[in-house]
């Protein structure tokens, strides 16, 4: 949320919870996958574009 919503940079997340900018990025890139896969799930899949966003 902090990153999405509240514009936080990744690296400055990264050091207030003590890892790092790596660990940061990949479980954002697999929350949003997973979020897209459950959107397309229930009905509401997106378009080439909206996917890439």
């Amino acid at each position: 949320m902090a990153i999405a919503l509240n514009d936080v940079p990744i690296d400055v997340l990264a050091l207030q919870l003590g890892s790092n900018r790596n660990a940061v990025y990949k479980n954002l890139f697999d929350a949003r996958r997973r979020l897209r896969a459950s959107l397309a799930a229930a009905g509401h899949p997106l378009t080439e574009g909206e996917a890439r966003a």
